[in-house]
């Protein structure tokens, strides 16, 4: 007489809403003394949505951020963290208020679970006021402003005061900041392009004759493509001996004078890493785990800015979330994360860039089994093992 053993993997996928969809395998032992092998598939783990906000600063009072309407949570004892948990998707982010830099974007999740932006909280600058000039020899008149080791600076030459008195006693300023954009939800190779530094120039719209000198250092971005938006023109580099100075020349200022770098994404590599692993009993269990955010790279300094706003923030952490799973056998689980790591090229610059993304699992059950003669067992009827999301929060829905 002979009798075997058979074990069947399940895989499952998690509830989304009040939707499930299933799936599992299931085989039956060869009669051969063997063991049936089934070959499991990783399946989305969706949870609830956390989207993390990383100020350059605390706001001051009369200062908002909000996502959908609904205020954040400080989540350190600086401010400059501010969480938004079960957040829907698609739906805008907002900064407003005071003498802010109003600054709005639409986030998308996509497969994740955890979104993370880096955020610039940016007063307008003050600037100075354009004097009246005698002399066309007269000096420049300079406004100057930085930001995250980029400097920056417009330059009015007197001839341009002269041939246009409606600049005299005008309020003449250079403010820096990177726009807010809902990070990348698909990475594909290709090319394409995001502003690295916004410069909003004053007095807005008035001409310069001659123009304007606009001089920007930003570090880290040697070889890069970079150009200037709305300028008469530009060079990029400078001169060999100042390869991160773009020089412009403005013929007037509009809202904003964007700075971007194109790029193009050569190679995609994916895997993927372990979150959580380990043994459930039959029922509901609860699981937590620590899902990673954002991007590692080696880009350095101002480069680095491109990325927050393709992948989400600078800064590689961790948010701790929690599923139920659901078996109604004895089970083990892994829960992986899957990992881009893509090359990224701009100009003769080349940079290397691993990205968190969409969190999967595999389940595997050991059945039970009911003797159906004395020389064989066959298996039962599974129910297949379910992943819920655990509620985490205030909803932003």
């Amino acid at each position: 007489m002979k009798t075997f053993k058979n074990i069947a993997t399940l895989a499952c996928s998690a509830v989304v809403a009040f939707g499930l969809m299933a799936c599992h395998s299931n085989e039956a032992g060869n009669g051969n003394g063997g063991t049936s092998t089934v070959t499991t598939t990783d399946i989305p783990v969706k949870t609830t949505n956390t989207l993390v906000v990383n100020l350059s600063r605390a706001l001051a009072a009369g200062e908002t951020l909000t996502y959908n309407g609904v205020t954040g949570v400080v989540s350190n004892n600086g401010g400059t963290t501010i969480v938004f948990e079960n957040a829907s998707d698609g739906r805008t982010l907002k900064l407003s208020g005071g003498t802010l830099i109003p600054q709005s974007t639409i986030i998308n999740f996509g497969d994740r679970n955890v979104v993370a932006i880096d955020l610039d909280v940016v007063n307008e600058s003050a600037g100075i006021t354009i004097q009246d000039v005698t002399s066309a020899s007269d000096p420049d008149q300079e406004a100057v402003d930085n930001l995250d080791g980029a400097t920056a600076s417009i330059s009015v030459k007197a001839g341009a005061v002269m041939n246009n008195s409606s600049l005299k006693g005008k309020k003449f300023s250079i403010t820096l900041y990177t726009p807010a954009v809902s990070p990348l939800t698909e990475i594909k190779k290709g090319a394409g392009e995001a502003a690295l530094l916004v410069a909003k120039c004053n007095p807005k719209d008035l001409e310069f004759n001659p123009a304007v000198s606009f001089e920007a250092n930003l570090p880290g971005a040697a070889g890069c493509d970079i150009y200037c938006e709305n300028a008469a023109s530009y060079q990029f580099p400078a001169s060999a001996a100042t390869p991160t100075k773009l020089i412009a020349d403005l013929t007037k200022f509009y809202a904003e004078h964007e700075i971007p770098m194109k790029y193009n994404i050569t190679s995609i590599k994916d895997s993927k890493i372990v979150l959580a692993d380990g043994e459930v009993p039959a029922g509901t269990n609860a699981v937590t785990y620590d899902e990673n955010y954002g991007f590692e790279s080696d880009a350095k300094d101002f480069v680095t800015r491109l990325f927050r706003q393709l992948f989400g923030t600078s800064t590689n952490g961790k948010v701790s979330k929690k599923i139920d799973i659901k078996v109604d056998g004895n089970s083990s689980y892994v829960i992986y994360q899957k990992v881009k790591n893509i090359v990224i090229e701009s100009g003769s610059a080349k940079f290397n860039v691993k990205i968190y993304g969409e969190v999967t699992a595999d389940v595997m059950t050991l059945l039970p089994y009911n003797p159906t003669d004395p020389g064989e067992l066959t298996p039962t009827t599974p129910t297949e093992p379910v992943i819920v999301p655990t509620h985490n929060g205030g909803s932003n829905d």
